[in-house]
C-alpha cells in the first residue's frame, strides 16, 4: 500500500480518492483548511507557512512515499517544498514560483516564444501615476499572484486603475496574508525580488480562453487535452471548466507530445 499526502483537499479530492479502486491500493493522509469555508479559512490571518512545512516534514518523515495537491493556490507549492525536503519525487519549488508568479511566468514565456507574448509591465499596489504602471492604458491588470481571476479586470485609464485598487482596512490585510505565503517560500526558493505585493498590465489581447493540460515526466511532456475556461456572463471571473473544447477542430492537434494548438492561433 502506498502511502500519499493530500495537501489542502478539495471536496472531489475526498470523494474521488474514496473510491474502492484507490482504498485498494493506496493510504490518504490529508492536510490543510479550506481558503473558501468559514470557519476554516479564518486560521489565514496567523498561517506561517515556514512552519507550516517545518511540520508536515517531522510529521510524516518516512511515513509516506508521495505528497500531492491540486490547490494551485497554496497546496501544489507547499507540496512540492515537502516533498524536497522529504527526499520525494516532485517539483522544484523554485519552479512551481516562476509558473505561478505572473510576471517572471511572462518574463519566461517571452525568452522562449515572444511572437506569442502579449506587452507586459509590473507595478506595485501602491502606484501613484499613470507613468508607473509601464504600459498605455487600456490594460489588462490582474496581481502577480492570485486566484480565481480575483482583482483581475480591463483598466481604460488610471482613474479606474485607482477605484480599482482602493481597499479598505479589512480588505487590505486579508490581502496581505493571502500572499504572505507565496512571499515567504519565494524568499527561500528563488533569488527573485519583486513578490507578491504587486500587479501585472498586460496589453488588451483577444480570443478564446484555454487550458492546454499536460505534464512532464522524465523529460517527455504528455498532452492530455485541452479545457475550455468559462467565465460568468459579462466579466472576466472565472466561472467552469468545460471538457471538451468548443475549439474548431483544424486548432486541435491529435498525438501525444504534440502541440494542441498550432502557432499563430
Amino acid at each position: 500500500m502506498k502511502r500519499i499526502l493530500v495537501l489542502f483537499p478539495k471536496d472531489w479530492d475526498r470523494d474521488e480518492l474514496d473510491l474502492p479502486r484507490y482504498r485498494a491500493r493506496y493510504t490518504f493522509f490529508y492536510e490543510g483548511f479550506d481558503l473558501f469555508k468559514f470557519p476554516e479559512n479564518a486560521r489565514l490571518m496567523t498561517f506561517n507557512v515556514r512552519r507550516y512545512v517545518d511540520k508536515l516534514v517531522k510529521k510524516y518523515r518516512g511515513r509516506i512515499d508521495a505528497v500531492i495537491s491540486n490547490n494551485e493556490h497554496f497546496g501544489a507549492l507547499i507540496a512540492a517544498a515537502v516533498a524536497q525536503r522529504l527526499g520525494l519525487p516532485g517539483t522544484d519549488p523554485a519552479v512551481i514560483i516562476a509558473a505561478q508568479h505572473k510576471y517572471y511566468a511572462r518574463c519566461l514565456q517571452q525568452k522562449i516564444v515572444p511572437e506569442a507574448t502579449p506587452r507586459f509591465s509590473v507595478f506595485p499596489y501602491k502606484v501613484q501615476s499613470a507613468a508607473e504602471t509601464g504600459l498605455p492604458f487600456p490594460f489588462y491588470v490582474k496581481p502577480v499572484k492570485a486566484t480565481f481571476s480575483v482583482l483581475a479586470r480591463r483598466v481604460d485609464n488610471f482613474a479606474q486603475l485607482q477605484a480599482h485598487l482602493r481597499f479598505n482596512a479589512l480588505e487590505t490585510l486579508i490581502l496581505h496574508k493571502l500572499v504572505t505565503p507565496f512571499n515567504d517560500l519565494m524568499e527561500r526558493y528563488t533569488p527573485f525580488t519583486i513578490d507578491a505585493h504587486h500587479l501585472i498590465a498586460e496589453e488588451i489581447i483577444t480570443g478564446v480562453q484555454v487550458n492546454v493540460d499536460g505534464f512532464m515526466h522524465n523529460g517527455k511532456i504528455t498532452i492530455l487535452g485541452i479545457v475550455d475556461e468559462v467565465m460568468y456572463p459579462g466579466t472576466q471571473a472565472f466561472l467552469r471548466f468545460e471538457y471538451p473544447s468548443r475549439l474548431p477542430a483544424d486548432v486541435l492537434v491529435s498525438g501525444e507530445a504534440e502541440p494542441l494548438v498550432r502557432p499563430g492561433r
